[in-house]
């Protein structure tokens, strides 16, 4: 387990550790997904710009933008496994505008990435 006490990895210009960097030490099983994502992967929200937007992301949201991003669409269901931290980041994920929930099976929903999602996925 990532004891951050000993964390010794390098912040960015900002002192502010990014997706890219020691993403394999926290044992969230999303951080797999974030190996070339340059976006926030703190507990705070931080300003994302892309293009003409901005969008506040933290590390929860990252990591569900990342992985949905990889795998196109993923159940709901698998992203919350009842954690009300998760509700909440794709709550606000939706609010933003950056993912959208379809319709898989008879009693199920996916989260996929939005137009939006998909141009700061990108950048």
């Amino acid at each position: 387990m990532f004891d951050p006490r000993d964390d010794t990895r390098d912040r960015g210009e900002d002192g502010r550790e990014r997706a890219y960097e020691g993403c394999d030490q926290t044992g969230d099983p999303r951080d797999v997904f974030l190996h070339d994502v340059d976006l926030p992967l703190d507990r705070e929200r931080e300003y994302v710009v892309d293009r003409d937007q901005v969008y506040e992301l933290d590390g929860d949201d990252s990591r569900t933008l990342a992985t949905v991003g990889a795998l196109r669409i993923v159940p709901e269901r698998d992203l919350l496994d009842g954690d009300q931290s998760l509700s909440d980041s794709l709550d606000h994920l939706r609010e933003q505008g950056l993912i959208d929930t379809v319709p898989i099976g008879d009693h199920g929903h996916g989260v996929v990435l939005s137009d939006r999602g998909l141009s700061l996925r990108r950048t």
